[in-house]
């Protein structure tokens, strides 16, 4: 468990630090643009989720999901 935990310490410190940065490796890149497509898709998903349901509990949490995409596109 201790290499799990700072594997992640060393993943939040790099997004921390303002350091000149070498730029992504085009594997890197390409798990970027994956990333960003596929919550596109799964935002889009969702919408028509909200849209098909009555249920104002279900709603609730499908529109934090929608957010939720939304935030993390608007991250990248």
């Amino acid at each position: 468990m201790p290499d799990l935990l700072q594997a992640l310490k060393n993943v939040v410190q790099s997004f921390i630090k303002d350091e000149n940065k070498t730029p992504l490796h085009i594997g890197e890149a390409m798990g970027c643009w994956i990333f960003l497509a596929l919550a596109g898709e799964t935002q889009v998903q969702t919408e028509a989720g909200i849209n098909s349901t009555t249920d104002p509990e279900l709603r609730k949490a499908l529109q934090e999901a929608v957010n939720m995409f939304k935030s993390e596109k608007n991250g990248l």
